[in-house]
């Protein structure tokens, strides 16, 4: 229950109305979209908590990275795909297997897994799956050293379960967060480690201005819910997009924010 209080203690709830240019904190809207993304983010938390109990209990053998991906995630992925753009696991050894959404190809889902390329740098390689999850053609690959990562550094700083703040998903282009559980005093090619890698789940926020959309469609109040860190906004009653395109770089998206006009509460999407 932890995890989902530190989580909503992360997000403010503005609403304003169709009357008033004024945006104010309105704690019972507050509540009751609380309780939603806490229904939300404990179904996340579930569904990861399977693979990480595979791991802790050594139900994978990550020996055969193939077989392990496919045994942690595929059926996750493929149920909840709506949900979760990708399940992966990073370890302190630098393997790297994950399910991820990926357009074109069978089912929208790829399986990565790490190597390294013609200089020995570290990549992550995409293959292509079938039906059952198991790779059938390689269709790219990208630099990626996951013990490099942001998230993957602070979980090992942490040691603990963790949500990110909002961000731009690579593999997709949709906003997305992360839930992170760490594998700690775990032991790895015989070692005993205090910090051994990280189960993960990257989560679409969709979901959340999908319900907004929902319940606010016959009122005249418009719901923000944003990160208190970053000010992204996590997602809104009208549907509006919560990332932008960067004007330096047509092809990225960005996080949308939420700002102060004139220093002020009265608060501006910037597209």
């Amino acid at each position: 229950m932890l995890l989902f209080t530190y989580f909503l203690s992360l997000l403010f709830v503005f609403f304003s109305t169709l009357q008033r240019t004024s945006a104010v904190f309105n704690y019972q809207v507050s509540a009751r979209v609380s309780d939603k993304v806490s229904d939300f983010t404990y179904l996340i938390s579930k569904i990861l908590y399977v693979p990480f109990q595979k791991m802790t209990r050594s139900l994978v053998n990550v020996s055969e990275p193939y077989s392990a991906c496919k045994d942690l995630f595929y059926i996750e992925k493929l149920t909840f795909a709506q949900e979760m753009a990708n399940l992966y696991l990073g370890m302190e050894n630098g393997l790297f297997l994950d399910y991820t959404t990926y357009g074109g190809a069978y089912q929208n889902i790829a399986l990565g897994i790490n190597g390294v390329n013609g200089l020995g740098a570290p990549i992550k390689i995409i293959y292509e799956v079938n039906y059952d999850g198991v790779p059938v053609r390689k269709i790219g690959n990208s630099t990626y050293n996951v013990r490099g990562r942001g998230w993957y550094v602070t979980a090992k700083q942490l040691k603990k379960n963790y949500w990110t703040a909002p961000y731009i998903d690579a593999a997709s282009g949709d906003p997305v967060i992360s839930l992170i559980y760490p594998l700690v005093n775990y032991t790895l090619g015989g070692v005993r480690l205090p910090y051994a890698g990280s189960v993960c789940a990257d989560v679409y926020l969709t979901q959340i201005s999908n319900y907004l959309v929902q319940s606010y469609r016959k009122t005249n109040q418009m719901v923000f819910i944003v990160d208190k860190g970053t000010l992204s906004i996590l997602g809104n009653s009208f549907g509006a997009m919560t990332y932008t395109v960067n004007p330096a770089s047509p092809t990225n998206k960005v996080s949308a924010l939420l700002t102060l006009n004139n220093g002020y509460n009265l608060f501006n999407l910037i597209y």
